[in-house]
């Protein structure tokens, strides 16, 4: 720190933060700061750095230039002295009692004190004091930065920017003001006050007790104090007019974000209120508001009545004893304190109304907002928003969509609940609630009353929570746990039901009630209906439960549970179902570790289990006995909705699958029967496969079994709806195998996909019994898709080499080669053939094959551009017949008909050569004599006049499509030739007779009959007429004749 004061320092350097103290009486001072050189010199100061506690004093007619104060840095201008360009950044001080221009003030602050004078100060940010006979002419107040004008103050041609402020204090003195758009004024009617100048509306004044034309906004403020008036107002955003007791304003327009607050006593009229407008009063006596509201609606508040009244955006209302409000409105941020009392105020979202001890009120509309009642609420409609009976007490409140919270000894009388909620918290009491819909909630320590519970109502018992008297519908949801202090009512069926220390009786529970039953307590005889739900916790215990359409969950254990139609019980783990019966229509799962003995199964109920680890079940169907023990399930019945999971490493014997029912086999079973309805998968469940999964002796009557992995062994398919599909192996791990004895019967379906190993099968397909190869695209190409077994044995049974029912065009190019070992019976089979690209279906029998059967074609049509046949059956010899199914015994291939014969090698040929097939064994010489010797040669030649041609000619049918394209191109010359043998008459006639002009006609009735060598034929009878004209004419040579005609014929055709 530097102190000189009277003497002299000469190159001084004064560094950030030094600290330098002075004056310009006398004292000499030069050196450099971080602003440059500096010196105090003859009274004056140029340059001088204050900061951090530095004080400079400008004696009487001493000066300063460009002095720079900064934080902590102080200047005093005594009186006669002067500063210019003085700089005061944040935390400068600058004290004017003579004469300072041109300051710029930037976060500091200059005080303009007694005669001191400061003229061109632009405040760019901080605040000038113009305190009692100080004087500021010509300042600029910018965006955050003021200039207060104290009492006798003096302030002439402030220029107010946006977000600057001119504050005047009682008897300050503002001329010439310039206040634009989004500067604040904050002044007062006071005695003294004199302010004028122009606003963004007009010239405005406010002196002699009388404020006229102010604009109040961002911050800017006008009070009205006693015996004084405010007349043509406008409060725009951030802006406040207060009236003070005896007070009075006219004409004031409260817009978006201003308020207008009119105190105890005051006078505001004609208030014209926009939205957003906040209105601050009360209706203590001598109170007079008048106006309109932001909706349109003409509203007063006088002789201790407010009504219409519009609060909202920090605008509130009190309402004092012994007065009354009517018909308002609160909205957002709206306030509103009730001591007296109201009357169908209407609160939307987020306007608040508190209902005070003693005060009252009627049929308020609460629509979003909140209102708190210590007093009294009568009526009230809760759409949204809520209601707190906060000690106070409600009467008719009426609930559709809100919430009504009563609490702290507060109490509710006689509420209709339609939707929304009640809830009833710790010292609460509700007493003969309505609950038509929505949900009555009681807590810890809070009470309900006689509550009548319709249909589509909730009431919810809480632990400690009590509710006595209920009146239950049958369709009204009770929610209710066993830790309720005390549960008393009357179900729709006149049975008392009651929950108190721990034990529930015969409670009612649907459309969406629950019961829950906690450890260690208990229920009984708990009827459960649609939509209804028990929960027993483990350790509690329930007893003689019905489930007619609802469901219990059992942790604990449950007791003579009966399960009816479309009642569910299921067992969680280490819970436990005892003597459990389950009629038609209902449902017992049981979940892994999880325990139901004694069970009763009646016809069409379901069990829906698995033999996981820890499941132990007991019971009785129409079968007999059935169990689970061990992982090893025994005569199970599933039916109706009943599932049974086998999985790895575990086993099912003697399972029946009925109706609705369904088996997932992963590990092993035996003796499965599976009826029509019924469903039966092995080797998967949901998208798990399992390789080593086996099933033997599968019956499926009437029912529906996949094999998606595993082994087959012995199986039975029956019923017209009865069905095993074998399906594609998914991947070289996961093999499908099918073997030992599979019959196919009583128009029941087997399908084998592609890859599925059956070389270990011996098929039998009776009573129209049908197999099906069902090929996918993995096996597509110029090679056929192979499929083995052992045996085949057909009874009247089909075999479609095809799983395509459709046009052999659609097949995608894949055909299918069925090869077994043996062949017998009698049956069809169905092959699907492409000759004209030397594709088509095959039978392959390895051995001897021995029965009747008929091969049916289905060819693409396409004409084969060369007369080979195509080998459909291969077998290793045997008495087989085949035959073609096709009717007439053939099949069209494009212009040739196509038969199947035998070609002598035990192999059967699609062909286009329909000859019969000679005798097997022919006898060229009818009665041949023996050679007369008594011993033949061993090897005789037989007379070569028998052999056959060596190439015979193949005789061939044509199609009855080609026979028709023929028949129609020979129909039409006959029809031409007709027509000109009747002019071949006429000129014969000219021939005969004189040359006379002449009109003539002829008719023609003819019958033809054809036939041709390649198959077609038709009869055709043809009739007509021809007429015509003609002239004969004498020429040199003769006569010439010249002449006309026209002829109709109509041909009828039958074709052969």
């Amino acid at each position: 720190m530097l102190d000189v004061s009277g003497g002299t320092a000469t190159n001084v350097t004064q560094h950030d933060g030094a600290i330098l103290k002075t004056n310009t009486n006398g004292t000499t001072v030069s050196g450099t700061n971080s602003e440059g050189a500096f010196s105090i010199h003859n009274h004056v100061a140029d340059n001088v750095l204050l900061e951090n506690g530095g004080h400079l004093d400008i004696n009487a007619y001493g000066s300063a230039n460009k002095t720079i104060i900064k934080d902590k840095g102080t200047m005093s201008v005594l009186t006669n002295a002067k500063a210019d360009a003085t700089r005061i950044d944040n935390g400068g001080v600058m004290d004017v009692a003579g004469n300072a221009t041109n300051t710029i003030i930037n976060g500091g602050t200059q005080n303009i004190n007694n005669y001191g004078i400061a003229t061109g100060t632009n405040i760019n940010s901080g605040t000038q004091n113009i305190k009692s006979g100080g004087k500021a002419d010509t300042t600029i107040i910018s965006s955050g930065s003021r200039q207060v004008v104290e009492k006798d103050g003096t302030a002439i041609g402030s220029n107010i920017s946006a977000g600057g402020s001119l504050i005047v204090y009682t008897g300050g003195i503002a001329h010439g003001v310039n206040q634009e758009t989004g500067s604040a004024l904050v002044a007062n009617t006071g005695a003294g006050t004199d302010i004028e100048g122009y606003n963004k509306l007009s010239h405005f004044t406010i002196t002699g007790g009388e404020a006229n034309y102010v604009v109040l906004e961002n911050t800017g403020e006008l009070t009205v104090v006693a015996k004084t008036s405010a007349k043509n107002t406008t409060i725009d955003a951030g802006g406040k007019l207060i009236v003070q007791k005896e007070a009075k304003t006219d004409s004031t327009r409260l817009n978006n974000g201003g308020v207008l607050e009119v105190q105890d006593g005051g006078e505001a009229k004609h208030v014209e209120q926009q939205s957003g407008g906040a209105l601050i009063a009360s209706t203590t006596s001598g109170t007079l508001i008048e106006g309109t509201n932001s909706y349109g609606d003409a509203f007063y508040i006088r002789n201790s009545e407010a009504k219409n009244v519009v609060l909202e955006n920090a605008g509130s209302l009190t309402v004092v004893t012994g007065s009354r409000a009517v018909d308002t409105i609160i909205n957002a941020n709206g306030k509103m304190d009730v001591y007296g009392k109201d009357v169908g105020t209407v609160l939307n979202s987020a306007g608040t109304q508190t209902i005070y001890a003693s005060a009252t009120s009627d049929k308020a509309n609460i629509k979003g907002g909140k209102q708190t009642v210590y007093g009294l609420a009568t009526e009230a409609n809760i759409e949204s928003g809520e209601q707190i009976v906060d000690g106070g007490s409600t009467e008719k409140t009426h609930i559709n969509g809100g919430t009504q919270t009563v609490q702290n000894y507060g109490k509710a009388i006689n509420t209709d609940i339609v939707s929304g909620l009640q809830q009833i918290m710790a010292n609460g009491t509700a007493e003969g609630s309505i609950i038509n819909g929505g949900s009555q909630i009681v807590n810890e320590g809070g009470l309900a009353e006689n509550s009548v519970l319709n249909d589509g109502g909730t009431l919810d018992v809480r632990e400690k929570g009590s509710a006595t008297g209920i009146q239950q519908s049958s369709q009204g949801a009770l929610v209710a746990t066993t830790r309720a202090t005390r549960v008393t009512g009357t179900r729709a069926d006149g049975v008392a039901f009651s929950i108190e220390q721990g034990a529930a009786n015969n409670i009612l529970l649907a459309n969406g009630g629950v019961l829950t039953v906690e450890s260690d307590t208990s229920s009984d005889k708990t009827q459960v209906n649609t939509g209804g739900r028990e929960i027993v916790k483990t350790k509690a215990t329930a007893t003689g439960t019905t489930l007619t359409g609802g469901e219990q969950i059992v942790e604990g254990v449950a007791n003579e549970t009966t399960i009816n139609d479309g009642g569910i019980q299921t067992v969680s783990a280490n819970g436990e179902a005892i003597k459990t019966t389950i009629n038609e229509g209902g449902t017992l799962t049981v979940n892994d570790n999880g325990k139901a003995t004694d069970i009763v199964q009646n016809s069409g109920a379901a069990l829906q289990t698995s033999t996981a680890n820890g499941i132990e079940i007991s019971g009785t169907h129409q079968y007999g006995t059935f169990s689970i023990s061990g992982n090893l399930a025994t005569n199970m019945l599933l039916e109706n909705g009943g599932n049974l999971l086998v999985l790895a490493g575990t086993e099912a014997r003697d399972s029946t699958v009925g109706k609705g029912g369904a088996m997932q086999n992963q590990g092993q079973d035996s003796a499965t029967k599976v009826n029509s309805g019924g469903q039966y998968t092995l080797g998967r469940s949901k998208d798990e496969f399992q390789a080593l999964a086996r099933a033997e002796d599968l019956q499926v009557a009437g029912g529906t079994a996949i094999v998606y992995a595993g082994t087959l062994a012995d199986a039975s398919v029956s019923g017209a709806t009865g069905s095993l599909s074998l399906m594609t192996p998914r991947d070289n791990v996961t093999p499908v195998k099918l073997e030992g004895a599979i019959r196919i019967t009583d128009s029941a379906t087997l399908t084998i996909g592609n890859g599925v190993d059956t070389t270990l099968a011996d098929l039998t397909a009776a009573s129209r019994g049908s197999v099906w190869l069902n090929s996918n695209n993995s096996c597509a190409g110029t090679s056929n898709c192979e499929y083995r077994v052992n045996s085949l044995l057909l009874n009247d049974g089909n075999v479609y080499l095809s799983a395509q029912t459709a046009a052999p065009a659609t097949t995608n190019g894949i055909y299918n080669t069925l090869t077994t070992n043996e062949l017998s019976g009698s049956g069809n089979f169905y092959l699907h053939t492409n000759v004209a690209g030397s594709r088509g279906d095959q039978l392959v029998v390895n051995n001897n094959a021995t029965g009747n059967f008929k091969i049916f074609v289905q060819d693409t049509g396409v004409s084969p551009q060369s007369d080979d046949a195509m080998t459909l059956v291969k077998t290793g010899g045997g008495d087989a017949s085949f035959s073609l199914g096709n009717t007439g015994g053939f099949v069209d291939l494009g212009t040739y008909e196509y038969v199947l014969k035998s070609d002598g090698n035990s192999n059967w040929n699609l062909t286009n050569d329909v000859k019969p097939n000679p005798d097997p064994n022919p006898n060229p010489n009818p009665n041949p004599k023996p050679d007369p010797k008594p011993d033949p040669k061993p090897d005789p030649k037989p007379d070569p006049t028998p052999e056959p041609t060596p190439t015979p000619v193949p005789e061939k049918r044509i199609t009855p499509s080609t026979a028709a394209v023929l028949n129609m191109a020979a129909t039409l010359p006959l029809v031409f030739d007709a027509e000109l043998n009747s002019i071949r008459e006429r000129l014969n006639i000219m021939k005969a007779s004189p040359h006379n002009n002449n009109v003539w006609g002829a008719t023609y009735n003819t019958r033809n009959n054809v036939t041709t060598d390649a198959g077609a034929g038709f009869e055709q009878t043809l009739t007509g007429m021809t007429v015509g004209i003609d002239s004969p004419n004498d020429i040199p040579e003769g006569i010439a004749t010249l002449g006309a005609f026209m002829g109709y014929s109509h041909s009828h055709i039958g074709f052969d």
